[in-house]
């Protein structure tokens, strides 16, 4: 999983939140971060983008980009409704607003389960 914010704070609590649930986690302040990283790392197959990013990069195009590379599930995470819903005409498949932490790492241990689920069924097939 990748978390894409310039929230250093959220960002910290919730990794450690995150990581218990034995889920890898990386994390990028900024969009040329998070493009260096969603690179380097071909495991990751959930990102969590925040839509206002201090330090610049658009991240609409960002979770486009990211869409367009390979499979994944991004999730549009920000306090602000107007933010959510321009990620999610970006293509990401859910939206939640950081102060709903709890929900949000729900969201993403059912989404991992349901991939690891997908998986299994098709190596026993």
């Amino acid at each position: 999983m990748l978390l894409v914010d310039d929230d250093r704070e959220f960002a910290d609590e919730f990794l450690e939140y995150i990581e218990v649930s034995g889920i890898s986690a990386y994390y990028a302040e900024n969009a040329e971060k998070a493009r260096n990283t969603f690179g380097d790392l071909p495991d990751i197959s959930v990102v969590l983008m925040d839509y206002n990013m201090k330090g610049g990069g658009n991240t609409f195009l960002l979770t486009q980009e990211f869409l367009a590379a390979r499979k994944i599930v991004v999730i549009a995470i920000s306090n602000s409704k107007e933010g959510r819903e321009k990620l999610a005409e970006a293509g990401c498949a859910y939206q939640c607003s950081k102060e709903k932490f709890f929900q949000l790492g729900e969201l993403i241990e059912k989404i991992f389960a349901e991939r690891e689920a997908e998986l299994e069924k098709s190596l026993n097939t």
